[in-house]
């Protein structure tokens, strides 16, 4: 559970995390936003598993796929909030780590919470699996990164990227990356 202002209304939201595991093979992660509606009450303003929030045509259709046999897994690997824009209201990161026989790849998101309902900020899914760190205004990622060449257990090189608000494109994106060798 996460508690931060989503909405930039200067009162705090709740976001929730949770994982059926009775429900059947596979279990169901969830992953909800509440906002407050100022008259007492918390509105769900946004669920991973409902259509993906707008903004990224080349994300996929939900943050969370409904769990059904013979799928892969999904877990919310991470979550946190971070004002990337620097503007008082926080942005949602979410890394959603697909599961099969090993890690697979890592989905990354980020949901901003405008007038206009939640918006998909950033997305990316790296190769395979991936750490994310949050800051006060940006993400860290790292990454493995294969080569053609590579074995599937073995990258050539670890990723290492900065993911903020840039003020030029006015939008998330990638601000630095860079490469360590595996040694």
């Amino acid at each position: 559970m996460l508690y931060g202002d989503l909405d930039g209304d200067g009162v705090e939201d709740i976001v929730l995390d949770s994982v059926e595991q009775g429900g059947g093979p596979v279990p169901q992660s969830y992953l909800d936003a509440f906002l407050y509606d100022g008259k007492g009450a918390w509105q769900r303003a946004w669920s991973a598993t409902d259509p993906a929030p707008p903004g990224d045509p080349s994300a996929p259709a939900a943050v969370l796929q409904q769990a059904a046999p013979g799928s892969v897994s999904q877990d919310v690997d991470f979550l946190a909030l971070v004002d990337t824009a620097g503007d008082g209201s926080s942005e949602l990161a979410v890394g959603v780590l697909n599961l099969g026989a090993g890690p697979g790849p890592l989905d990354v998101w980020v949901i901003g919470f405008g007038p206009d309902g939640p918006s998909t900020e950033f997305w990316e899914e790296t190769v395979q699996d991936g750490t994310l760190l949050a800051g006060a205004n940006e993400l860290r990622l790292q990454t493995p990164w294969f080569r053609p060449s590579d074995p599937a257990c073995c990258p050539s090189r670890i990723e290492h990227q900065t993911i903020g608000f840039d003020p030029a494109s006015k939008r998330v994106r990638v601000l630095h990356r860079t490469f360590t060798p595996v040694s």
